[in-house]
């Protein structure tokens, strides 16, 4: 049906060391470099567990194809081009 599914998850973290203000500086953009860290090294700068997640809920999101898209692909196929949907999921 064309939706796309987000999983959610939460994590009570220390608020002494989480903090709001100044604000604690997570690095969303290198966290794979240090995913398999499983106690919090000060060392390495915005690190926050990606483990021990408690799983809140689903959402799907209706993601369907573009307008005429459909038209596209019909007018693809009787010029003999063979249609191949590719996503990234």
């Amino acid at each position: 049906m064309g939706e796309r599914v987000l999983a959610l998850a939460k994590y009570h973290l220390e608020p002494e060391i989480y903090t709001k203000n100044p604000p604690y500086p997570f690095d969303f953009k290198n966290w794979k470099n240090w995913k398999d860290v499983k106690v919090r090294d000060p060392n390495i700068q915005g690190w926050f567990p990606m483990f021990g997640l408690t799983l809140v809920g689903l959402i799907a999101l209706n993601d369907p194809p573009r307008v005429n898209v459909d038209q596209s692909v019909l007018m693809c196929k009787e010029a003999g081009v063979k249609v191949i949907m590719v996503t990234g999921d």
